[in-house]
This record gives structure tokens, sequence and C-alpha cells, in this order.
């Protein structure tokens, strides 16, 4: 049994604390316009308590991002495997529409997050998220030749550039609206429909 020692547990408090003044900050201002300082007073710690813990602004950004993806992933694996895969891919998508709308207050705006560890380093964290599972469900109705029209890799990058469009747009009212959010789930399940028609057509010689 690992027992923490007090010094272990006043440690993780402070990066904790640290980890949730700078969420709520970068949420409610600019990144740039955040200071160390003003994240080190929110979470009641010194500046030298800071640097104990993050090299600079962006490492505790990018802590804070990593906190918002492992929220999703905990929820994600909850999602169970379907049998009906275009079936599985619509609960994934509107999982994600969800969980975006109704936690939107409290999550850093992704152009935020992508601007500041650039496009490299979001991409290689987003990946581990949500793609393995869209990628599995994609490749299984290629096997089964129920996409038959399209490549595998575009689907899933269409599929993954709908779901960081609506990120995107996080802070926008009208964009992500309840009523957007429906229209999302709407217009991703004619996207799915038309790429099941075509492969029908296909196969059927039309």
């Amino acid at each position: 049994m690992n027992i923490k020692s007090r010094q272990q547990e006043n440690s993780e408090q402070t990066r904790t604390a640290l980890r949730e003044a700078a969420q709520e900050l970068f949420i409610n201002q600019n990144y740039c316009d955040v200071s160390i300082d003003e994240i080190s007073r929110h979470a009641r710690v010194t500046k030298g308590a800071f640097y104990h813990h993050f090299s600079n602004k962006k490492a505790l950004l990018k802590e804070c991002y990593l906190f918002q993806v492992y929220k999703v992933m905990e929820q994600l694996v909850k999602i169970p495997n379907y049998d009906d895969k275009w079936q599985e891919l619509e609960v994934i998508f509107s999982f994600c529409v969800d969980h975006i709308y109704q936690h939107k207050d409290t999550l850093i705006p992704l152009q935020e997050i992508i601007s500041v560890l650039g496009w490299k380093e979001w991409d290689e964290i987003d990946a581990q998220i949500l793609i393995p599972r869209i990628k599995s469900c994609v490749e299984i109705l290629y096997s089964k030749q129920e996409i038959c029209t399209y490549s595998p890799d575009i689907v899933v990058n269409l599929i993954y550039g709908f779901l960081t469009h609506i990120a995107i747009n996080l802070k926008n009212e009208e964009t992500l609206s309840e009523n957007a959010c429906r229209d999302f789930k709407r217009i991703f399940a004619d996207f799915l429909m038309g790429i099941k028609q075509a492969s029908i057509n296909v196969k059927a010689g039309k």
C-alpha cells in the first residue's frame, strides 16, 4: 500500500490549486493577459511555488488542457461498443457535442490552446482522445464494405473536423446554442447517411 507523505500531499494540493486558478483565469481572460503573479495570487501560493511545479505559463496551460482531455476520456470509455458502428459514431458525436455545450463555461477555448501550444503539440495530445475510437468504427465499417467510396482516413478527419469546429466556437452563443447543438447532430446524421447510401449505390452498381 502506497501511503503519501504530508509533503507529497501538500505538493499535490499546491499543483491542483495552481491548475484550478489558471483554468479560471484562462477561461475569463485572454491567455496573454494572465500573469504568473496573478495565477500565484489566485491560487494563494508563492511565485516560487509556481516555478517549483511549472517551468512557465505555457506548461501550466498544457496541464489545464490535459485535465480537460482526461475528463473527456473518463466519460468516453463509458460509451459501450455497438454492433452497429454507424450508431456508435452517432453516439460518440452526440456525447461530444453535449459535453462541449454543458461545460462551455468551464473549458478553455480551443483556439487559445492551439495558438499557445502550437498545432503539432495540440494535435499530438488531441489525437489520443477521440481519433482512436472514431478510427476503429470507421475501419470496421470499411472492412465490412459498408464504407467503400471514400478513404477511411478522410472520413475520420472529417468527423474530427466537425468536433474541432464546435470546440473552437465554445464561446459563440449563436454557434453553440441548444438549437445549434441539435442542428449539428442532425447534420452529422445526414453526413453519415450520405456516406452509407453512396456505398450502397456502389455495391448495387448504380
